[in-house]
């Protein structure tokens, strides 16, 4: 994991000192040819070209696991390349209670398969110290949050993307409900 440097970003004064992921070193060229040979191997469409800049989704229906693959996922990330800051952005307080319920009832599961346990908590604007924690250590860290509190003005999680870093933002989307 890199460190955080401190100094201005965006005309915010700050003095930051933290852990941020390390910055993909892949070419685009080489992330476009591993997603259409895992498109292959899963027989699926092949894409022409890429999305966005990593712009991935993965798409499965209501109750097929989808949460247990993203927190794999971060696991996955954290063992092959030290990758440990995340963002689960929900679209609702339910389905945030639910992800947080799954990073709960699958943390012993993790435990055994990798040595280790993510942390993670809820976003709460009264409770910035959990981000402090979520930015000062070099362990996989989850913020579980939803759309609405992401979206809303005057919130300590706007300062801490403002920083120079790169966080892996994961949004949970219900059936019938479209990303913005």
């Amino acid at each position: 994991m890199g460190q955080l440097n401190s100094g201005p970003q965006l005309g915010i004064s700050y003095e930051a000192t933290g852990f941020r992921n390390r910055p993909i070193e892949l070419t685009p060229e080489e992330i476009f040819d591993n997603i259409k040979k895992v498109q292959a191997r899963g027989g699926l469409k092949i894409s022409h070209k890429l999305e966005g800049k990593y712009n991935l989704t993965v798409e499965m229906e209501t109750g097929t696991g989808k949460t247990y693959v993203y927190i794999k996922t971060m696991f996955e990330l954290f063992k092959k390349y030290g990758w440990g800051k995340y963002i689960v952005v929900v679209p609702s307080i339910a389905i945030r209670e639910g992800v947080k319920k799954s990073f709960e009832i699958t943390e012993e599961h993790f435990m055994e398969q990798y040595g280790r346990k993510a942390r993670y908590f809820i976003y709460n604007s009264r409770q910035l110290h959990k981000i402090d924690q979520f930015a000062g250590d070099s362990v996989i860290n989850v913020i579980i949050i939803n759309t609405q509190a992401f979206n809303a003005r005057g919130t300590g999680l706007k300062t801490l993307l403002s920083l120079p870093t790169e966080l892996l933002c994961l949004p949970e989307i219900s059936r019938g409900t479209q990303a913005n």
